[in-house]
């Protein structure tokens, strides 16, 4: 057992230190660790990511089950998580929200959020871009394009910190 979540480094993280209704996506040992607060609970996909390829990452929640996709494929499923609305107020992109752990070492693109969970969802994230995916209860989506702003018309912007923008795009169709 790897641990909770919030003991990897942060692909996409709302960790809020003590128990809180948060949640995070991790790289943990090489494999994509997700999580929901109070109480913890981590979900571990059963395949390494860490493998020099792209892949396209998703995680559901829907009530107390809790999914992670790669690659559009289910590869991790539990349904004992906690159930009920998140308060997340900071999110980060490529580290832990609290600072800990230090920052991911690779490469995020394309990073969008939805207000519910639908296979639809999963199976756009490898299918294309925004113009292509659903946008039924998108909340924020964030290409990475050279900055932090969210693309979904929400006006969900960030503020990026100490980053690297990469120019070009992330391989295959959904860039």
């Amino acid at each position: 057992e790897l641990g909770q979540w919030y003991f990897g480094r942060g692909l996409v993280d709302g960790e809020i230190g003590g128990v809180a209704n948060d949640f995070g996506v991790c790289l943990a040992d090489g494999r994509i660790a997700f999580g929901i607060g109070n109480p913890d609970v981590t979900l571990l996909s059963n395949s390494s990511v860490n493998d020099g390829v792209w892949h396209a990452i998703a995680v559901t929640r829907s009530g107390s089950e809790m999914k992670i996709y790669i690659d559009g494929v289910e590869n991790a499923s539990r349904n004992d998580g906690p159930t009920g609305g998140r308060q997340v107020t900071n999110l980060r992109i490529g580290m832990q929200a609290t600072g800990a752990n230090g920052s991911l070492s690779g490469q995020i693109d394309d990073v969008r959020f939805y207000t519910s969970a639908s296979t639809s969802y999963v199976l756009g994230a490898i299918t294309g871009p925004l113009t292509t995916f659903p946008q039924t209860n998108l909340a924020a989506y964030y290409p990475l394009d050279g900055n932090a702003n969210d693309a979904s018309g929400n006006n969900r912007n960030g503020t990026p910190v100490n980053v690297s923008w990469s120019p070009g795009q992330s391989p295959g169709v959904w860039d």
